[in-house]
C-alpha cells in the first residue's frame, strides 16, 4: 500500500542568471513513478537563444499518468512551469504535453521531448 501527503500545488521561482522553477503536488512514498529529463543543451529554443546550461525534470505517477512534480533549471524556467502548473491545476496526464503543438520556436516546444526523455 502506498502513501501520499499531499501538499497544495503553489509554484516556487528564483530568478537570476538561471531561473530555478520548482512544482510539486505531492510527496510520494512507494508510489510508482517515472522520472523524464532533458538538459537544455537540447532544448531548440535554449540553442538558439546560446543559454544551454540548466536542466529539466518531471516526475509522473506510472500509473494514473499524472504529473507530480516538475522542476526547471535554465533560461526562462519559470514560464515553462506556468504551462506544466496549469496542466497539473487541470488533472492532465503527462502524455496532454506531450502531443501538443506548440509555437515554434518557442520553448513549450520543449516539453514534447522532455515526456519522450525518461531515465
Amino acid at each position: 500500500m502506498w502513501q501520499a501527503e499531499i501538499l497544495t500545488l503553489f509554484p516556487a521561482m528564483v530568478t537570476g542568471y538561471l531561473e530555478a522553477s520548482i512544482l510539486g503536488k505531492a510527496r510520494a512514498r512507494g508510489l510508482p513513478i517515472r522520472i523524464a529529463q532533458l538538459p537544455m543543451s537540447q532544448v531548440a529554443r535554449a540553442i538558439e537563444l546560446g543559454e544551454t546550461r540548466g536542466v529539466l525534470r518531471a516526475v509522473v505517477h506510472a500509473e494514473t499518468d499524472r504529473i507530480l512534480g516538475f522542476s526547471a533549471l535554465g533560461f526562462e524556467g519559470g514560464e515553462l512551469a506556468s504551462v506544466v502548473h496549469t496542466a497539473m491545476l487541470g488533472d492532465l496526464p503527462w502524455t496532454v504535453l506531450r502531443d501538443a503543438i506548440y509555437p515554434h520556436p518557442g520553448l513549450a516546444e520543449s516539453l514534447n521531448s522532455l515526456f519522450d526523455a525518461w531515465v
